[in-house]
């Protein structure tokens, strides 16, 4: 494999690199001591043949970096071949005209030295290209700042004797040089602002390098243009260094600082930097009288620093407004997630320090989507910000009421609130919430779940307190909305919900632990028994007898819910079969779950149950609720599609409680209505909820459908909907839900001839059709 490092050459080549680099170390200590002596060590041959020696050196390093390693090999390529012109323009030097008291200016020499320049040029284009990324404008104007500073500096060096002595020919050549060194670190400094003061190794020395040939260039500059010779001394060390810095350059592998890194206090340090040198070189010149180009360049940099400080204070507000926007929600006004947090953790630290407790509290609002969904976003926008005014009225200034996003919101109260805080402050979210929105038009009633969490009773830590806040404000809207408190018995997030998940699992591999219990549907005014809802339980080992609402999240999230729906279906429609060889021609409702209606082979797979068991498709009702419908509307539609053309019943379970009942009534089969606990538990004492019923009735009659009202507690409940004409009540003024062998022994104390035959017409407006049927009547 090809290398793509120096540490991944073979020994021998990084041997070689290690001596040609400690030969040029050596040169230029060599040549830099015998400076320092004065030229006591008297070495005039090493002074002579030093360029040519730490060009060969150079050369050698920047080839074999091209040869052994590919990454950026082209880019190295013309640097490669500028240092070995420049090297065979320093050996031609050496050669005929080092010891020359007057030697030609210009030379040959002087092209193959000149040449070097292109091909650097070509070198920094190529490695910027696939390096460096766009500056924001900002960094250009730090680079501009530096640029035009160095520059000043760089004229102030070399502007005698390039422009007194102008008329001479050496002058120009020489010049040459230094002018092509100053566009080099210009360039270099460019590039160093561009990446936010952070340019990695490989730029740090290329600029170093061509600083240390501009020195060295302006001396020997200098030099000639007082008549002397070519210089020697100090600019042999500075070229031999150059030469030395530009050989590792190529070595030196990219970093991520030589893409945009805008941080730190270099970036504010360094420009300001340039900015007080290019404020000395105008005082200099109001003192000595540089020259115009130095003060120009100057005084141009110092305007383009007063622009960047313009440009500062702008970003500076900028970000003042970004911060406040971070901290605000835009659509209501209230706090964001960010300055939520923020909070919570002071008031996590003040509650540690002084022992207190508080309390956590979130929320959003009940069917938020469908409304979202019928009204459009618009609607749902206003309902957010008229939610947000009236809360904050509501909370007092002492509570944190924060917007989450989307409908979710937190209410954060102080240190030393408790569970009755805590309590009251979400009464009054529901109570606020609960009073009628006017929205385009409408009016609209808005339910909302609040779960609690308490610190430190319920947890310790922000992200646990948020979460099993969270997990209280599901417990409340399964409960049909209101305020809950954090139970840890029921959270499915922790461990041992998790086991009680595997545990699930395999109590339905057992198949024993899966157990149904039954509640009658009874006819309100002939009292007699028209069949049974089946109810799932959970037989658990350890934990006995489990209620649905403690499994079912369990099922849902574990996968299972499909095969707890099949166990249930089997047993009831087993136990159907048996009573209906007892002589009881009953029929069954079972539930279905969300999951279940995107089961394309659902129809299937109840056909066959219904075969097995030796029931008549008329006998079995599937119950849906309208939440599971509206979660995936076209599969559900074609679920039920195929079970109703079996012959099977379906009814819509909890009806009354969605946003869009009317819709799902028109394209789904439906042959029932169930209407929701909510209206029927009430409506003796509440005209509004007796009112939803009496319309809901009227409304299935024009539709044919018949219905059942479940809640059913009392026994003025049960006279209300005779009168009204419901076809079916349930609930426990008829029965709890009882076991299999229980449900036999309730049915045969009310038993006292046939029970009403389940078959009925197609098209059913009543249940009172059967007039040979002996009913089973009774009064608790």
């Amino acid at each position: 494999m090809d290398p793509s490092s120096f540490a991944e050459l073979p020994r021998p080549t990084r041997l070689a690199l290690h001596a040609a680099a400690a030969c040029l170390g050596v040169l230029v200590a060599v040549l830099a001591l015998d400076v320092a002596a004065g030229d006591r060590l008297d070495l005039p041959t090493l002074h002579r043949w030093a360029a040519v020696l730490a060009g060969a050196l150079a050369t050698g390093t920047t080839i074999a970096r091209t040869l052994v390693i590919e990454r950026d090999r082209r880019a190295w390529i013309p640097l490669a071949i500028g240092l070995g012109l420049y090297t065979a323009g320093s050996l031609l030097w050496a050669v005929f005209w080092s010891g020359d008291p007057d030697p030609p200016i210009p030379s040959a020499a002087d092209v193959l030295w000149l040449a070097f320049y292109p091909a650097a040029y070509a070198t920094i284009a190529m490695v910027l290209r696939r390096s460096f990324v766009r500056a924001p404008a900002s960094m250009w104007l730090d680079g501009l700042v530096a640029v035009l500073t160095f520059a000043a500096a760089g004229i102030a060096l070399i502007y005698g004797p390039v422009f007194h002595e102008a008329t001479r020919s050496d002058i120009g050549v020489q010049a040459a040089y230094p002018i092509g060194d100053l566009a080099f670190v210009v360039l270099v400094i460019a590039i160093v602002a561009m990446s936010g003061w952070r340019p990695g190794a490989r730029w740090v020395l290329i600029g170093t390098a061509m600083l240390c040939w501009f020195i060295g260039d302006a001396i020997n500059l200098d030099s000639v243009a007082g008549g002397g010779a070519i210089a020697h001394g100090a600019a042999d060390v500075l070229w031999c260094a150059g030469f030395g810095l530009l050989a590792l350059a190529p070595w030196a592998a990219p970093s991520a600082p030589e893409g945009l890194r805008v941080e730190g206090a270099r970036v504010l340090l360094v420009p300001a930097g340039f900015s007080a040198v290019a404020l000395g070189l105008l005082a200099a010149d109001r003192i000595t009288t540089l020259n115009g180009i130095t003060a120009g360049l100057a005084l141009c940099a110092v305007a383009v620093a007063l622009a960047r400080t313009g440009l500062t204070l702008r970003e500076v507000q900028l970000l003042a407004d970004a911060r406040h926007e971070s901290l605000v929600d835009e659509l209501t006004g209230l706090p964001s997630r960010r300055q939520f947090h923020r909070r919570m953790d002071t008031v996590l630290r003040e509650a540690e320090v002084e022992d207190l407790p508080f309390a956590l509290l979130i929320f959003d609002l009940d069917r938020f989507k469908e409304l979202n969904d019928t009204l459009g976003h618009g609607a749902g926008d206003t309902l957010l910000q008229l939610i947000g005014r009236r809360l904050r009225a509501a909370l007092g200034r002492d509570t944190l009421l924060a917007r989450l996003g989307g409908d979710e919101f937190a209410v954060l109260l102080p240190p030393g609130s408790g569970r009755a805080d805590a309590l009251r402050a979400g009464n009054k979210v529901v109570d606020a919430i609960a009073q009628p929105f006017a929205i385009e038009g409408l009016t609209l009633d808005v339910g909302v779940s609040v779960g609690i969490a308490l610190y430190p009773d319920h947890a310790q830590q922000d992200g646990e307190l948020l979460r099993r806040a969270d997990v209280a404000m599901y417990l409340a809207k399964g409960a049909g909305g209101g305020v809950a408190l954090y139970d840890p018995t029921r959270d499915l997030h922790t461990r041992d919900r998790l086991v009680l998940g595997q545990q699930l699992r395999a109590g339905l591999d057992r198949g024993d632990e899966i157990v149904v219990h039954y509640q009658p549907k009874v006819d309100p005014q002939l009292g007699r028994v028209l069949g049974v809802e089946a109810l799932v339980r959970w037989q658990h080992p350890t934990h006995g007898l489990m209620m649905p609402p403690d499994f079912l999240p369990l099922a849902e999230k574990s996968g299972l819910m499909n095969r707890l729906t099949s166990t249930v279906l089997d047993q009831a429609l087993e136990q159907l079969a048996r009573w209906r060889a007892d002589g009881l021609d009953l029929t069954v409702a079972v539930n279905l779950a969300v999951g279940d209606l995107a089961d394309a082979t659902l129809g299937d797979a109840v056909a066959r149950a219904l075969a097995l068991h030796d029931v008549p498709p008329t006998c079995l009702t599937l119950e849906v609720t309208e939440d599971g419908v509206i979660a995936d509307p076209d599969a559900a539609a074609a679920a039920l599609a195929a079970i109703a053309r079996l012959g099977i019943r379906v009814a819509l379970d909890d009806f009354g409680t969605g946003w869009s009942s009317l819709a799902h009534l028109r394209r789904l089969p439906v042959t029932e209505l169930k209407i929701d606990r909510s209206f029927v538990a009430d409506m003796v004492r509440d005209e509004d909820d007796a009112s939803i019923v009496r319309t809901t009735l009227d409304l299935a009659r024009s539709l044919r459908l018949r219905v059942v009202a479940e809640g059913v507690e009392d026994e003025d409940t049960w006279t209300s909907l005779a009168e009204l004409g419901a076809d079916a009540i349930q609930g426990f003024v008829l029965s709890h839900p009882l076991p299999a062998a229980q449900m036999d022994a309730w049915l045969a104390a009310r038993r006292d001839g046939p029970i009403a035959r389940c078959a009925v017409p197609t098209t059913p407006t009543s249940t009172h059709d059967d007039e040979h049927a002996t009913p089973l009547r009774f009064r608790l």
